[in-house]
Order: C-alpha cells, then sequence, then structure tokens
C-alpha cells in the first residue's frame, strides 16, 4: 500500500518545493528516508509513502504531531509567504480578537 500526497500546485516553484519536503519529512519522520519518493509533476509534486496497511495510523499520529509542534510556532507567520509584514514594514497586530457578547 502507498500514501500518495500532493502539494497544492500555486505557481511558485520555490514554495512547491518546499512543501513537497514538508511533507516528505512526515513520511521520514513515521517510516525511514528508503521509504519516501518525489515526483515532480510539472506544476506540482507527489510524495508517495509505501507503507503497510497496519501502519497507516503511525503517518497520522507522526503528522498530528508535527503539526502541533511547527505550526504552533510563533514564527511561522513571518516566515510564510504572504503573511508577517506590510509593505511599510510594520507588523500586523497578533492580538486576540476581542467579540463582545451580544443582548437579545
Amino acid at each position: 500500500m502507498s500514501i500518495s500526497l500532493y502539494t497544492p500546485a500555486t505557481g511558485f516553484p520555490d514554495l512547491e518545493a518546499k512543501i513537497a519536503y514538508g511533507l516528505a519529512r512526515v513520511g521520514i519522520e513515521a517510516f525511514g528516508m528508503e521509504k519516501i519518493t518525489i515526483h515532480d509533476e510539472g506544476g506540482f509534486y507527489t510524495v508517495v509513502i509505501d507503507v503497510d496497511e497496519n501502519e497507516s495510523e503511525k503517518f497520522e499520529k507522526t503528522f498530528n504531531l508535527l503539526c502541533k509542534r511547527l505550526l504552533s510556532s510563533p514564527y511561522i507567520p513571518f516566515s510564510t509567504p504572504g503573511i508577517g509584514r506590510d509593505k511599510y514594514g510594520k507588523c500586523p497586530p497578533w492580538e486576540p480578537l476581542k467579540i463582545k457578547p451580544v443582548v437579545i
């Protein structure tokens, strides 16, 4: 059995490569480098992970662990394209949204 993961075809080749390597990292941490292949599909990438059926849960747990560990980093907003400093070099406010209760 194999798991195939695809990059979103953003139109930015460097971003596509980063996403592909990020997806491959999940497979490498879960199963080792020997079971991972990355295919350039011309505009997007396919990451294929060769696993047994009983190992698919291990992939899911590793993916969740990496998401919690990496995506919770406060540095992600400043290193993600399209998020971060505005054209004047100022950072957007990252304060929590304050919602006022509505009384009916």
